[in-house]
């Protein structure tokens, strides 16, 4: 099974920074964004990633590549920690692909089809962080490989319920089927709390009712909501409600709030962010 991972976008909620930097890219204390996808992938057993670029994302094609003279620096001082993180991405078979307009996700996928339809594969946006036991790539995939079918990751949320994607589903035999899928619905005009989160497994038969609903699309940006109803529609879509902290660097509060999240899971992390607590005047 194959990663895709939604990377093109021009992330202009968390402007300046992402003029030169990928949001991708951005750092969560000890680490960046990305590495928290990649740290899902070794979880799951996934080691060939797709990503789907653009022309700004540059630094990001860097990053999985190797940097031999910085590796044998870290070598030599015996930095052999330090040595594995800078490692760590290169290890991956990954593809870059690169969308020339920014045409909405649907687009998106259908870009990387070629590369991608020989197998159900996970998708990520990793504006979404998940810190828990298990990452959301292993918890999607546990329920795709005992039912075979599409799984959509999603999490509850009690209070801007309008901001999100929200899945309505029915249980049957401890599975959810995804019934309907509303974007950004009015408050009290749809009976579900889970919303989407950026982990999803697709399946071929998604890509090719995606491929088909392309060919009425008109102009605009193009979303996958119509090829998942087809499959909702044939009792083939399902709902996983994801454990863990799920949390998003999507734009500047809510980058602060994860990076403060994660920092606080480590206990030297937690020591700077309780003196800064103490200390504030």
């Amino acid at each position: 099974m194959k990663a895709f991972i939604f990377a093109a976008g021009y992330g202009t909620r968390n402007l300046p920074a992402t003029k030169t930097l990928p949001k991708e890219l951005f750092p969560l204390y000890d680490r960046t964004a990305m590495d928290f996808i990649l740290e899902e992938c070794e979880e799951a057993g996934i080691t060939d990633i797709v990503i789907l670029s653009s022309r700004r994302k540059k630094s990001l094609e860097d990053y999985f590549d190797r940097d031999i003279e910085l590796e044998t620096i870290l070598e030599n001082a015996g930095k052999i920690e330090e040595l594995k993180k800078v490692q760590r991405p290169s290890k991956f078979n990954t593809t870059f692909i690169r969308q020339k307009e920014m045409g909405g996700t649907g687009h998106a996928l259908l870009t990387a089809k070629s590369s991608l339809k020989d197998e159900p594969f996970v998708a990520f946006f990793p504006d979404d962080i998940i810190i828990g036991k298990v990452g959301g790539a292993k918890q999607i995939l546990d329920v795709y490989q005992k039912t075979g079918l599409c799984v959509l990751g999603a999490r509850e949320e009690h209070h801007n319920i309008s901001a999100y994607g929200v899945i309505e589903y029915q249980e049957k035999d401890g599975v959810n089927y995804v019934t309907r899928v509303v974007e950004k619905p009015k408050a009290g005009t749809i009976d579900s709390n889970l919303v989407s989160v950026g982990r999803f497994i697709y399946t071929p038969e998604f890509l090719d009712a995606l491929e088909e609903n392309y060919r009425s699309h008109k102009s605009g940006e193009f979303y996958p909501m119509g090829a998942m109803m087809v499959l909702a529609q044939q009792n083939k879509l399902l709902v996983k409600k994801l454990e863990g902290k799920i949390l998003d660097i999507g734009n500047h509060n809510s980058y602060l709030n994860t990076f403060l999240e994660y920092a606080d899971t480590s206990s030297e992390g937690k020591k700077i962010i309780d003196e800064f607590i103490n200390n504030r005047k």
